[in-house]
């Protein structure tokens, strides 16, 4: 049987709080956000972990966000 294949989808300006992060790779961070319209979801931060990141500040636990993300599923 054929797998369908899942189209791209792209977020825009979803308002979130960062719940929780974890590190992931040698640069990057997995990234728990609690939403307000798709509920509690894991993203990738890419790069994050670098010295001159612009989301190093940004990433700590309760603050409020307003994310973008792209992606064909899971993690």
């Amino acid at each position: 049987m054929a797998e369908k294949a899942r189209s791209d989808f792209r977020v825009n300006g979803q308002p979130a709080f960062v719940l929780h992060t974890y590190p992931w790779k040698e640069t990057s961070l997995i990234v728990e956000f609690f939403t307000r319209d798709f509920g509690r979801m894991s993203l990738v931060a890419r790069g994050a972990k670098r010295p001159m990141s612009q989301y190093r500040g940004l990433l700590n636990p309760f603050c409020p966000l307003a994310i973008s993300y792209s992606g064909k599923g899971e993690i």
